[in-house]
């Protein structure tokens, strides 16, 4: 049984993603509100945090029992940057046979105007999702350096989330302010994000933006198991070879369709979910550094550090701190 919502714009959404059965929606203060999942749909939240300048933070982290169809209507001339670091699914323009991913370690900038937004986000695997939704009338004035014109129905740059990237992803998450000193913050990182996809989608080309992703549901599908069975298998993974027979691919398509739908190679996305186990361990405390890397597999203390600051934007030790300086 799916979850099934439809609604005329983002903010209907919401109000649609509060009504869901005895879902819970607490309002923080006049800018920023939370829905929390009921417990037979799902464990997680949903939080909505309007900014200044006509921009809208939505951060979504759950993991749902029933997959959650998605059909909202964009009537209005509409930019959005979108993150997954956790979780899978697909999306689409309705009416449009070219399928998307929604996966894990991918970014999009993404404009729609008269369309109608679907997508399917599949169930029991957490789910870590952030949008920065803007009013685009608010920065028209960029027009001329944006890779769409105006009455174009649609545009979709997608791209691995680089280091830079996923590093302010990380500080709007751990965000240490409150009341209008954390708007401002929050403001600040999201024009950041603003301006490394721009620059990114200036650099990459339309032509790029759309042949990426595209992709026969089928073979997304196979895609998606390959990356179901990585994520449980993690610690003694197969063979390229030996994952590609289990799906179905051949290893070429295997390899090429890992890295364009999920960012990175399959290889990649193991050391991935090890980087991401070892912060689990440093910020509940169950091991320390030196104790995280021996877990997640690596001996050489060196390179593990070297590869948890390439992931997320520091050292392991200065993750810790700033992590406890947040959190006590």
């Amino acid at each position: 049984m799916n979850i099934e919502l439809e609604a005329e714009h983002f903010d209907a959404f919401y109000g649609e993603m509060a009504h869901l059965d005895i879902a819970m929606h607490k309002r923080m203060d006049p800018t920023e509100s939370i829905i929390l999942l009921p417990g037979h749909l799902g464990e997680g939240y949903v939080k909505q945090i309007k900014l200044p300048n006509g921009m809208e933070l939505g951060l979504c982290r759950m993991t749902l029992h029933q997959p959650l169809v998605m059909d909202v209507g964009i009537r209005y001339p509409h930019m959005e940057l979108a993150f997954s670091t956790q979780g899978s699914g697909t999306w689409c323009e309705r009416g449009r046979n070219q399928e998307r991913s929604l996966a894990s370690g991918t970014g999009s900038l993404i404009y729609m105007n008269d369309a109608v937004f679907h997508a399917e986000q599949f169930a029991n695997e957490p789910i870590d999702h952030m949008e920065l939704r803007i009013d685009f009338a608010r920065f028209r004035h960029l027009l001329g350096e944006l890779p769409w014109r105006l009455e174009d129905r649609f545009y979709c740059k997608q791209s691995s989330i680089s280091p830079a990237v996923h590093h302010i992803l990380e500080e709007i998450k751990s965000c240490p302010y409150g009341g209008s000193i954390k708007r401002l913050f929050l403001e600040g990182k999201s024009l950041e994000l603003l301006a490394l996809l721009l620059d990114d989608a200036e650099a990459g080309g339309e032509a790029a933006a759309c042949a990426a992703f595209s992709w026969r549901k089928e073979d997304i599908r196979s895609l998606h198991l390959a990356r179901d069975i990585l994520s449980r298998s993690w610690r003694e993974p197969p063979g390229l070879l030996q994952l590609a027979r289990k799906v179905g691919l051949n290893d070429f398509k295997l390899k090429r369709g890992f890295k364009e739908l999920f960012g990175t190679t399959v290889f990649g996305y193991v050391r991935q979910l090890r980087m991401q186990q070892a912060r689990e361990l440093l910020e509940q405390g169950g091991a320390n550094v030196t104790e995280a890397a021996y877990l997640v597999g690596y001996s050489n203390i060196s390179h593990f550090s070297a590869l948890f600051r390439k992931t997320f934007g520091c050292h392991p030790r200065e993750y810790v701190k700033h992590w406890r300086a947040v959190n006590e």
